[in-house]
């Protein structure tokens, strides 16, 4: 893994660039990430995998919790996704479909058609090749020409609309069946979408977990590195070859006129004094 490259950015001025520029390098060479950490993850990983049952309450809510989070996330994303495909044609919308979106709410409601036809629920249904070809059949009547691609695409898209409602109306029902079955034990709870969402977020929060817990060590060990290297660039000559620019320029040329102004200044005291003697 390359050191982030931003430090390189962080200088104000350009006068310290080529010493950072060389630190990025040595470290980039000499330093490596090492995965201490990656057995330790991947065994408790496994115990998650193996580990099936939610034990408590608590346990049970949050991976409802975290269920109804994240499928109401993607949720709104897919309804937008739908929007920009059929468009709306609500009376109160102020703009017209394009013609992709016409063509794309004609697929949708040949596609409707033959949901309704089989009962209505698109879960349930898998568009065959006698489907694509009706599709297709019934919008050259109206003179719109699709390909299979097409009537996939919006089919996929409302899909995956669909399959999150559910998800969604799934998590409500498993939260009213889990309190009845607190108070009757015999009523049977059949939601593996919430234990599937509890144990995805065990995951999670191990992977950070370890994942800290390993940026933390490697920090240390990066800033004892730079440390080592600052201090091996720190010689008079190393500082000459490195710290270079305007500001180092000015600062040599300021530093010669006041040798040379300290020379006249003792040339003239020195004169004076002579002069006196003289005198």
């Amino acid at each position: 893994m390359q050191v982030n490259q931003n430090l390189s950015q962080t200088s104000q001025t350009r006068l310290f660039k080529p010493l950072q520029d060389e630190l990025l390098s040595r470290l980039n060479t000499h330093y490596e990430w090492k995965p201490a950490s990656r057995e330790r993850i991947k065994s408790c990983l496994q115990s998650v995998m193996r580990d099936r049952d939610i034990r408590s309450e608590r346990e049970w809510q949050q991976g409802l919790d975290y269920m109804k989070k994240s499928v109401k996330e993607r949720l709104q994303i897919e309804r937008l996704n739908v929007l920009n495909v059929i468009g709306t044609r609500s009376w109160t919308s102020w703009h017209r479909l394009t013609p992709k979106q016409q063509i794309n709410t004609a697929v949708l409601d040949e596609i409707k058609k033959i949901v309704q036809s089989r009962g209505g629920d698109h879960l349930a249904i898998n568009l065959k090749r006698d489907d694509l070809d009706n599709i297709k059949k019934n919008l050259s009547y109206r003179k719109l020409l699709v390909n299979d691609a097409q009537i996939r695409y919006v089919w996929e898209t409302v899909l995956r609309m669909k399959q999150l409602e559910w998800t969604e109306s799934k998590g409500v029902r498993c939260m009213r069946t889990y309190h009845r079955q607190l108070t009757d034990p015999s009523v049977a709870v059949e939601c593996h979408e919430v234990t599937l969402f509890h144990s995805v977020q065990q995951i999670l929060n191990i992977v950070s977990r370890e994942a800290r817990i390993q940026m933390q060590g490697e920090s240390q060990e990066l800033e004892l590195r730079v440390r080592a290297i600052l201090q091996a660039l720190s010689s008079p000559e190393e500082k000459k070859r490195f710290l270079r620019g305007d500001l180092v320029d000015l600062s040599d040329r300021i530093q010669r006129v006041r040798e040379i102004i300290d020379r006249l200044d003792y040339f003239s005291i020195r004169l004076s004094e002579e002069q006196e003697v003289v005198n």
